[in-house]
């Protein structure tokens, strides 16, 4: 709603109504408009919008802890720390973190010892890189290149050239 209100107010052309301050009344207009239409939507009986304020259940239902199972026995299976065993469970980035780790892996788009490096950062609480050199037995300034470039790898992986 709030990207079709702002796309009508930026079509309308009334935009610079006070010199030097374009990005505020776009935004003002469109606010206005979001209102408006919110106010429309809402019938009299209806659901007040104060439920919005209230944030989803924080407790992982039933499909969230079997998934969170499933990509952890993956994980130890590839070779890769995952972190403590609740924590896939409660927090859904790290989860999506290791999936993603595990389909470059699976890919070949990285090694398992990329991704190990990149997971020991960023999923196992940032296990500190003179420490994750040490369990691999390196220095810490060629783990911090590793994990580098191992991280370039996966951010070419994703890009939508590199798919084509």
């Amino acid at each position: 709603m709030t990207v079709a209100a702002l796309y009508e107010v930026a079509r309308s052309g009334r935009i610079h109504r006070r010199p030097g301050r374009p990005a505020a009344n776009l935004t003002l207009d469109t606010l206005r408009q979001v209102l408006v239409e919110l106010a429309a939507e809402q019938s009299p009986a209806g659901e007040d919008l104060t439920a919005a304020e209230y944030p989803a259940d924080p407790v992982p239902g039933p499909y969230e802890i079997a998934r969170a199972r499933t990509v952890r026995a993956a994980a130890a299976e590839a070779g890769l720390h995952a972190g403590p065993a609740d924590d896939a469970a409660i927090a859904p980035a790290p989860l999506e973190l290791l999936e993603l780790l595990l389909d470059a892996v699976c890919d070949g788009a990285l090694s398992t010892a990329d991704a190990q490096a990149l997971a020991w950062r960023h999923i196992s609480g940032g296990i500190p890189d003179a420490e994750a050199a040490a369990r691999a037995g390196t220095t810490a300034g060629a783990w911090q290149r590793r994990r580098s470039r191992a991280l370039a790898r996966l951010t070419a992986s994703l890009q939508p050239e590199a798919a084509a």
